[in-house]
């Protein structure tokens, strides 16, 4: 079994500190929700984190998925799915924008501080994790004296 690229290992590493945060921010949001606009609040915490981990990890699993398809021959392929992918979330999002607008069971306010709250707090650990991954300027490529 061949050993996954550092890249795909950067991307799981991300996807998996983005869970925790979420879930961790979830916790927050909800309480703080639950605090200011009662049981309306916390729906609408939750719901703002869950939607924003969603939106924000398609990405990722989409660039895992591309990952797949290696080579120059394979171009095509990995621009398809990784620009598919970014077409799912453009529509998943004004979908699900237009059937919460106006919502009276929604907090608006609750709603976006959770969602902002869960992008800036994926966004500093996807630098985090960029930052601290070993990736090296030429690729994965066998080095003399690795045993490949």
């Amino acid at each position: 079994m061949t050993r996954p690229s550092s890249t795909v290992l950067m991307l799981r590493r991300s996807l998996l500190w983005s869970g925790i945060a979420t879930v961790v921010i979830g916790l927050v949001a909800g309480v703080l929700g639950a605090v200011f606009a009662g049981g309306q609040g916390v729906v609408s915490a939750v719901l703002g984190v869950v939607m924003a981990a969603l939106y924000l990890s398609l990405t990722a699993v989409a660039m895992l998925i591309a990952a797949r398809f290696e080579g120059p021959e394979n171009i095509g392929k990995f621009f398809a799915v990784f620009l598919g992918g970014w077409a799912l979330k453009m529509i998943l999002f004004v979908i699900a924008m237009s059937v919460l607008l106006g919502q009276e069971w929604l907090d608006g306010r609750v709603f976006f501080i959770s969602v902002v709250a869960n992008v800036v707090a994926s966004m500093v650990i996807d630098v985090v994790v960029f930052a601290k991954s070993r990736i090296s300027h030429v690729g994965d490529i066998p080095l003399p004296g690795d045993g490949a």
